[in-house]
Protein backbone atom coordinates (compact mmCIF):
# COMPACT_ATOMS: atom_id res chain seq x y z
CA UNK A 1 0.00 0.00 0.00
CA UNK A 2 2.95 2.54 0.73
CA UNK A 3 4.29 1.77 -2.46
CA UNK A 4 0.81 2.63 -4.02
CA UNK A 5 0.82 5.44 -2.44
CA UNK A 6 3.97 6.66 -3.09
CA UNK A 7 3.25 6.00 -6.75
CA UNK A 8 0.47 8.39 -6.66
CA UNK A 9 2.32 11.48 -5.17
CA UNK A 10 4.71 10.72 -8.26
CA UNK A 11 2.01 11.14 -10.55
CA UNK A 12 0.67 14.16 -8.85
CA UNK A 13 4.25 15.54 -8.55
CA UNK A 14 4.68 14.85 -12.81
CA UNK A 15 1.01 16.56 -13.43
CA UNK A 16 1.63 19.86 -11.34
CA UNK A 17 5.39 20.29 -12.84
CA UNK A 18 3.28 19.92 -16.59
CA UNK A 19 1.12 22.42 -14.95
CA UNK A 20 3.80 24.73 -14.37
CA UNK A 21 5.88 24.17 -17.55
CA UNK A 22 2.64 25.10 -19.29
CA UNK A 23 1.33 28.09 -17.63
CA UNK A 24 4.95 29.45 -17.67
CA UNK A 25 5.48 28.83 -21.75
CA UNK A 26 2.13 30.19 -22.66
CA UNK A 27 2.19 33.37 -19.58
CA UNK A 28 6.04 33.85 -19.29
CA UNK A 29 7.56 33.01 -22.21
CA UNK A 30 8.98 36.86 -22.38
CA UNK A 31 10.01 37.12 -19.27
CA UNK A 32 13.42 37.07 -17.78
CA UNK A 33 14.56 35.89 -14.04
CA UNK A 34 11.25 33.53 -14.01
CA UNK A 35 11.21 31.75 -10.30
CA UNK A 36 8.69 28.94 -9.07
CA UNK A 37 7.72 29.84 -5.38
CA UNK A 38 6.70 26.33 -3.81
CA UNK A 39 3.58 27.53 -1.02
CA UNK A 40 2.44 25.93 2.22
CA UNK A 41 -0.92 25.70 1.77
CA UNK A 42 -1.54 25.09 5.65
CA UNK A 43 0.15 28.57 6.24
CA UNK A 44 -1.50 30.81 3.59
CA UNK A 45 -3.55 33.58 4.52
CA UNK A 46 -5.22 34.13 1.50
CA UNK A 47 -8.02 32.40 -0.20
CA UNK A 48 -7.09 29.84 -2.35
CA UNK A 49 -9.15 28.69 -5.14
CA UNK A 50 -8.83 25.60 -7.53
CA UNK A 51 -10.10 26.75 -10.89
CA UNK A 52 -10.69 24.95 -13.91
CA UNK A 53 -8.42 25.33 -17.13
CA UNK A 54 -7.23 23.35 -20.34
CA UNK A 55 -8.88 20.68 -18.87
CA UNK A 56 -7.29 20.60 -15.37
CA UNK A 57 -7.50 22.58 -12.38
CA UNK A 58 -5.16 25.14 -11.36
CA UNK A 59 -4.32 26.64 -7.95
CA UNK A 60 -5.21 30.59 -7.74
CA UNK A 61 -4.39 32.77 -4.99
CA UNK A 62 -7.16 35.38 -4.28
CA UNK A 63 -5.12 38.42 -2.09
CA UNK A 64 -1.73 39.06 -0.88
CA UNK A 65 0.97 36.09 -0.47
CA UNK A 66 2.12 36.07 2.93
CA UNK A 67 6.24 35.59 3.34
CA UNK A 68 5.33 32.55 5.93
CA UNK A 69 3.63 30.61 3.34
CA UNK A 70 6.41 30.83 1.21
CA UNK A 71 8.58 27.35 1.09
CA UNK A 72 10.95 27.90 -1.79
CA UNK A 73 11.75 30.16 -4.45
CA UNK A 74 13.27 27.98 -7.05
CA UNK A 75 15.28 29.51 -10.31
CA UNK A 76 13.87 28.35 -13.84
CA UNK A 77 16.16 27.32 -16.81
CA UNK A 78 15.44 27.25 -20.68
CA UNK A 79 15.76 24.55 -23.55
CA UNK A 80 17.29 26.15 -26.32
CA UNK A 81 14.33 26.54 -28.14
CA UNK A 82 12.95 28.96 -25.22
CA UNK A 83 10.66 26.35 -23.35
CA UNK A 84 11.04 26.71 -19.83
CA UNK A 85 12.71 23.76 -17.67
CA UNK A 86 11.08 23.34 -14.02
CA UNK A 87 13.10 22.66 -11.41
CA UNK A 88 11.81 19.58 -8.85
CA UNK A 89 9.93 20.94 -5.99
CA UNK A 90 11.22 20.02 -2.28
CA UNK A 91 9.21 17.55 -0.97
CA UNK A 92 7.74 19.42 1.88
CA UNK A 93 5.56 21.68 -0.37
Amino acid sequence: MLLDLLEVRRVAERRRLEQLSRVANKHYRQKVDVCVVSVRVDLLKSELRWEPAAGSLYPHIYGPLNWEAVDAILPTQREPNGDFVIPEIPQGS
